[in-house]
């Protein structure tokens, strides 16, 4: 059971890097929007409910890692806690 767990960790963290990156990049484009004289409200709003999306993506990302995490410590009862 662990050898499988390993790469589905690993999948998962470079996702959730993958997220991060995504969800800063935002924060910087709704910076930029934000300064600028003429802001487009409606690019702001999507730009913000986009970041609220990927905040809410790595949310879950965490959840499932931690159960990963748990079911590696636990391996005997490894797979109740994936499902």
């Amino acid at each position: 059971m662990p050898n499988t767990l390993f790469p589905r960790i690993a999948v998962v963290l470079t996702h959730m890097k993958t997220l991060r990156k995504r969800q800063s990049q935002l924060d910087g484009e709704i910076a930029l929007e934000q300064n600028r004289l003429d802001s487009n409200y409606q690019h702001l709003h999507w730009l913000k409910v986009r970041r609220l999306m990927v905040a809410d993506q790595i949310q879950r990302y965490d959840a499932i890692l931690h159960k990963l995490k748990e079911a590696l410590l636990n391996s005997s009862s490894g797979k109740a806690a994936l499902t």
